[in-house]
């Protein structure tokens, strides 16, 4: 159960590697939304809205808040599934270079959706119904 500093640390030192690229991008899950929605609006309201040039809208798809177990699990094996089929095609780069420093990204040709991504977006399209 969240809760404490530690929680909040593990969460942006996470963030932080993959966003610099010291690790591989990797689905972050959160459980929990009455915990962690309240972080992920003051992300998107001090940092996106003031424009701070460290964080971008592409950061707010690298985390998913949710309730649910499955929901959960099904991002888990769907993003190890996608790294499974990219590795066996030879690709070892990150379909989406989200864990490259945003200065040494370059788009492709092809960009493989993120299940977060597609999440967020399926989410959002709900709201405005």
């Amino acid at each position: 159960m969240p809760g404490g500093f530690g929680t909040m640390h593990e969460f942006f030192n996470a963030m932080t590697l993959i966003q610099t690229g010291k690790a591989e991008s990797f689905p972050v899950v959160l459980i929990g939304k009455a915990f962690w929605s309240p972080m992920e609006k003051w992300i998107a309201e001090s940092l996106l809205k003031k424009k701070y040039s460290k964080v971008s809208p592409v950061d707010m798809n690298r985390f998913l808040i949710t309730d649910s177990l499955k929901e959960a699990v099904d991002v888990i094996v769907e993003c190890h599934s996608m790294d499974q089929l990219r590795r066996a095609n030879g690709d070892a780069s990150d379909p989406h270079d989200l864990g490259t420093p945003r200065h040494q990204q370059v788009e492709h040709s092809v960009p493989v959706p993120e299940p977060i991504e597609r999440r967020r977006a399926l989410k959002a399209k709900k709201k405005k119904k």
